[in-house]
């Protein structure tokens, strides 16, 4: 990160918000309830254990064939390979999260001053959006290559104006094949990639960033070489799709575009990914009791509160602000190609988006609010700890009774044990699980 302008005061605060952050998300996991889509993921990450076998295609998707590559499996079966436990690979994941808050905090210090990061740290590294997606399945995975190529975009920017850039050839080879890179990540975990692909094609097409053609055929080849298992799998016994959705054939690219709805939730969702106006999903599910019920009305009210503040946010962003110039303040650039990206993406899918096939753009969400901070001389600390208070409250509620994690869910190493006897002897597992 560059921090050099940042105070004692500001990177110890940020320190604090990122231990904090480690142990929300290691709480919700230790709370995290089997999901199928981890299923999916430790199946392939045991086989990878007991036949050394990396399978070479990915979680199955809703309307398309399984997910290429085998990099989900690497992620969970080579941290079981060196010590069979739930743990190794929920803290490779915790690491993985880390590094990406931190790729967010030097993005943003090359765009805002001191104070704006600060914030940010908190925004990214406190937000419930992001430490409900603690869970060991394959969108948890997504923030690190979003955060790649948010910092390989940031770099590539045209700060001297239209098409014209202070980075070096060499930096802009490096940092387009890092853009690519991020994407081929999230291509490995989840079918959301093409948003950051559209995301990047606007930006190019506003020659807001000049990149290195040869750096992108680099980084292309890179992903392409990681992707020969998968090749060979499909040369082999062709696609593999083990989704079992009746829709499938209903379905067709562009049909968030016909169907108008999903552009609509797709802006709501762009506005939601950067407030506090969370999922049902991380709010208490069935709630029985008077209290449980006006706990969730609660939420919602106050999450829709800041969902109208970031709504307002945005609307300052990119009604207001057009004017300005957006080669000297990338962030307006961002914001508006950011949104641009969304709604293609809602458009060109074959389903109604849910949260967590939008959850890549999380950090992008999350520049208009940082616009707003940066341009505010000071905000009252009653705000900032009213904030900070109802998103501490939605991270505790959502870690111990929410849809994905309960305080009373199976213990992890049982988990595990389950996982291994869908396809071994269970006697193996629990013997491996020592």
């Amino acid at each position: 990160m560059s921090n050099s302008h940042l105070s004692k005061q500001q990177k110890i605060i940020i320190l604090l918000f990122i231990v904090i952050s480690v142990v929300f998300c290691t709480f919700f996991q230790l709370n995290q309830i089997p999901h199928f889509d981890q299923k999916q993921m430790f199946e392939r990450g045991i086989t990878a254990v007991f036949e050394n076998i990396y399978i070479p295609h990915g979680n199955e998707a809703s309307t398309t064939a399984n997910v290429p590559g085998s990099l989900s499996s690497f992620i969970i079966g080579f941290p079981l390979k060196i010590y069979f436990s739930m743990w190794s690979p929920l803290i490779l994941l915790t690491i993985i999260k880390v590094i990406s808050g931190l790729l967010f905090l030097n993005a943003v210090s090359k765009l805002y001053r001191p104070k704006t990061v600060t914030y940010a740290a908190a925004l990214f590294f406190l937000n419930p959006w992001f430490l409900f997606e603690s869970l060991s399945y394959n969108p948890s995975y997504l923030c690190f290559g979003a955060t790649l190529v948010l910092n390989s975009l940031v770099n590539l920017r045209c700060d001297e104006g239209k098409g014209q850039s202070s980075q070096s050839y060499k930096g802009r080879f490096f940092y387009s094949a890092l853009a690519v890179l991020g994407i081929g990540w999230c291509l490995q975990f989840h079918f959301s990639w093409p948003v950051l692909l559209a995301l990047c094609g606007l930006l190019w097409l506003r020659k807001s960033i000049k990149v290195s053609y040869l750096g992108l055929i680099c980084g292309v080849i890179i992903i392409l070489i990681t992707l020969i298992p998968f090749f060979n799998e499909v040369l082999n016994v062709g696609l593999v799709d083990t989704s079992p959705a009746p829709y499938k054939k209903e379905r067709y690219i562009g049909y968030g575009l016909v169907h108008v709805y999903p552009l609509f939730k797709a802006v709501l969702y762009w506005i939601r990914l950067g407030s506090l106006s969370l999922t049902h999903n991380a709010l208490l599910q069935d709630p029985q009791t008077i209290l449980g019920i006006a706990y969730n009305y609660g939420a919602h009210i106050l999450g829709g509160i800041t969902a109208l503040a970031v709504g307002f946010f945005n609307y300052k962003v990119l009604i207001k602000f057009r004017k300005e110039d957006h080669f000297k303040n990338f962030g307006l650039e961002l914001s508006l190609c950011g949104l641009g990206a969304t709604l293609i993406a809602a458009a060109a899918a074959t389903l109604v988006l849910n949260y967590w096939q939008i959850i890549v753009m999380f950090s992008f969400c999350l520049i208009p609010v940082l616009e707003i901070i940066e341009r505010t001389p000071k905000i009252p600390k009653w705000l900032t700890a009213a904030v900070l208070a109802f998103a501490f409250v939605i991270n505790i509620q959502a870690s111990i009774s929410s849809e994905k994690y309960s305080i009373d869910a199976p213990s992890l190493k049982q988990q595990l044990i389950d996982y291994c006897a869908i396809n071994y002897d269970v006697n193996e597992c629990i013997k491996k699980a020592q």
